[in-house]
């Protein structure tokens, strides 16, 4: 009966749902989906469905078991328009397009010349709507005998069009999802910050190569509480601090940027300068982290305050009693190399000189 028609189709909707939320390939899923409709149709329809590309302009996969591979190798890199057949127009229409007698019609000849030797002798297609509106691709009904669609034929096409665009959503936003997550960790490893991700459990999640020597040789890092190696990094109340401003920032979003900061490294026992900043950010699987770019200004400081200090010992020399020092330090010296050359012409006056006899000068 019809009741019970539509019940194996919502179960097999149910099954098709279930199997893209465990993981399964979207073409697996469609084709399993594509099957059940044709099983549970007593005109024997053949479905296909094909998606779009990114871009939306070109017709890029085809499921469609039921049909030899010419089919869908004809249609796979197909500019969408209005012409080519019932799916470029079902899309440009944003409706379903039937074509009740394939042969006598003449709004189609590319896809009339495509049909016929398959042996389709008439079908609809309808587009697959997004839940934003975008057009995902269209689902083809086609039968080999002249037919207008039935409510069964309706029916059937609902539920096949509105399961299809649920499984293609959910497949492109994962898919969207896995291209921002890679693009993140490619980020993440080129950065020459330090950068390390706190995820929504306030476990770590992601370190960065150069984010890593900092904590030390904590064996295991990925998937530890963050709280406690942060006090096995430093010492209070600086841990609890660190602690309180991640927390605060993944509850409500607000950043945080510290200044420049000396500390003392409990783990390490020694002290080291650094800036910071955090920022809540959303995880590919919809929940919140906290990331943190931070920067070891530790050489930098070391250098700024050696400058400053020579700095100071040359302005104390510049002073003016320092200043009166050197002076008096430098007429003693005079005096000392003026002597010293006195008394050695009076060593020389006395080696070579005669009594009576007049000086060489």
């Amino acid at each position: 009966t019809e009741r019970k028609r539509a019940e194996a189709l919502l179960a097999c909707q149910k099954q098709a749902l279930e199997m893209a939320a465990v993981g399964v390939p979207l073409l697996q899923v469609l084709e399993f989906l594509v099957c059940a409709v044709e099983n549970y149709s007593e005109q024997g329809a053949v479905m296909a469905i094909h998606l779009l590309d990114a871009s939306g302009t070109h017709f890029a996969q085809t499921v469609a078991p039921s049909l030899p591979p010419a089919y869908a190798q004809a249609i796979n890199g197909m500019e969408v328009a209005a012409a080519t057949g019932p799916c470029g127009m079902a899309i440009s229409r944003r409706q379903r397009v039937v074509v009740a007698d394939v042969a006598s019609s003449k709004e189609f000849p590319a896809f009339t010349a495509l049909a016929l030797p398959l042996g389709i002798r008439s079908g609809w297609s309808a587009p697959i709507l997004a839940s934003t509106g975008a057009v995902l691709g269209t689902i083809a009904q086609y039968y080999r005998e002249v037919r207008e669609p039935d409510p069964q034929d309706d029916m059937s096409s609902a539920i096949g069009t509105r399961t299809a665009a649920i499984i293609i959503e959910r497949a492109q936003a994962e898919a969207a999802a896995q291209q921002r997550t890679a693009q993140f960790e490619t980020l993440l490893n080129v950065a020459p910050l330090g950068v390390y991700l706190v995820d929504a459990d306030f476990r770590i999640r992601e370190v960065n190569p150069t984010a890593l020597p900092v904590f030390g040789a904590i064996p295991d890092l990925i998937g530890q509480d963050f709280g406690e190696v942060i006090q096995r990094l430093w010492f209070q109340p600086y841990a609890d601090e660190i602690i309180r401003l991640f927390r605060h920032t993944l509850a409500t979003g607000e950043p945080y940027r510290t200044p420049e900061r000396i500390e003392d490294r409990r783990d390490r026992g020694v002290t080291e300068y650094y800036e910071w900043q955090i920022h809540r950010i959303p995880l590919p699987e919809g929940r919140d982290g906290v990331v943190c770019y931070f920067r070891d200004i530790s050489s930098q400081v070391l250098a700024r305050q050696a400058m400053a200090a020579s700095e100071a010992r040359a302005r104390q020399l510049a002073a003016p009693g320092v200043a009166r020092q050197c002076k008096a330090v430098q007429f003693q010296l005079l005096r000392e190399r003026l002597h010293k050359l006195y008394r050695s012409r009076i060593r020389i006056i006395t080696r070579h000189g005669a009594p009576g006899q007049p000086m060489p000068w």
